[in-house]
């Protein structure tokens, strides 16, 4: 068991399952653009496009990824958050 999941064994079983679920999403999102920030890819139908706009969208996409991780951390801290103030 890891340190996380022994700080969140006193909480609810539904925020347990909630921070596991938002860690898996967390994991594959960081997985994702470790994998395009080595390899940035075109999207389909963008192969003639200027290469200025190709790298503005590639840039948009590891953002995106990035906005979406912090997201989720921020839901794992409310969750836990909350479950203190219920304590």
């Amino acid at each position: 068991m890891s340190n996380q999941e022994n700080d969140d064994a006193g909480l609810p079983a539904n925020d347990r399952r909630a921070i596991r679920s938002f860690r898996k999403l967390i994991d594959a999102h960081e997985k994702k653009l470790e994998e395009f920030l080595s390899r940035p890819t075109v999207r389909p139908g963008m192969e003639g496009l200027e290469s200025d706009l190709v790298r503005s969208q590639q840039e948009a996409r590891a953002k995106r990824l990035i906005r979406e991780s912090r997201k989720f951390e921020k839901a794992i801290a409310r969750r836990r958050a909350g479950a203190r103030k219920d304590a």
